[in-house]
């Protein structure tokens, strides 16, 4: 039997954004959310960031970065570990995913026009 990865990890004290308003929120083992004062979004322990997928990682606002940040990012961490998010938002996951793949065609054809 294969052992069991320990995806839980304590949040730092800080987020990318600041101090958390009102602590850490844990979603799942290793997937924490916090607000800010400014803005806020997920963390990702070690082994839960390492879990995800490359291509998924990637896209985020900095690919090697355990942040993703609420209004762009979150849905990716959705679309890596949807067995541990409502309908609703595996929903908003889709809906993000296609919209990724729309801008993309649309800034290769804006590209390719370049040419």
């Amino acid at each position: 039997m294969p052992a069991l990865i320990d995806f839980d990890a304590t949040p730092p004290d800080h987020s990318t954004w600041g101090p958390p308003q009102g602590g850490w929120t844990r979603i799942a083992a290793g997937i924490y959310s916090c607000s800010t004062a400014s803005h806020g979004g997920y963390w990702l322990s070690p082994a839960r960031l390492d879990a995800m997928p490359d291509t998924l990682r990637a896209q985020s606002w900095n690919g090697t970065s355990p942040w993703f940040e609420e209004d762009c990012d979150v849905l990716l961490v959705v679309r890596a570990f949807p067995d541990l998010f409502s309908a609703e938002m595996r929903e908003y996951a889709e809906k993000d995913r296609l919209s990724r793949i729309l801008m993309a065609k649309r800034e290769a054809a804006r590209q390719k026009s370049r040419v």
